[in-house]
């Protein structure tokens, strides 16, 4: 919804009928990284997720998801979301991260900005997507 605008083809976008595909994609991920890929939790409730994952580039790291859910924005959790993803990835040895955001969701583009993140530009495999990258 956030970065589409709607939910159209989201299972089949994520990875099969069932999200079958995705949770593959997801056990592959805590293999690698089990720290980095976590429920968020405040008070006992589901607050957001967390999804990392090492880019192809070497010493890059790729932040798959930043997700709150709405009632938990602006009160301070995406900053911790996002610090937690610069030390997991900074003690592996990254240089950088990046991840993508939909061109439409300017509230996640303008709170990346704000963070230091840096616009890379359209990614060429998703033109409904811009690249970001943080330098640690």
């Amino acid at each position: 919804m956030c970065t589409h605008g709607n939910s159209d083809g989201f299972l089949s976008q994520i990875g099969g009928e069932n999200g079958d595909e995705y949770i593959s994609r997801l056990e592959k991920r805590i293999s690698q990284i089990p720290q980095g890929n976590c429920l968020c939790y405040f008070n006992g409730q589901l607050a957001g997720q967390l999804e990392m994952k090492w880019h192809e580039s070497p010493n890059v790291g790729y932040v798959n998801l930043f997700y709150l859910r709405p009632e938990y924005r602006g009160a301070g959790f995406g900053r911790m979301l996002h610090d937690k993803s610069i030390d997991i990835f900074h003690t592996l040895g990254a240089g950088s991260l990046l991840l993508s955001v939909g061109k439409k969701n300017i509230n996640a583009k303008a709170f990346y900005e704000k963070l230091g993140w840096h616009n890379l530009g359209t990614r060429s495999d998703k033109p409904y997507a811009d690249f970001y990258e943080f330098r640690i």
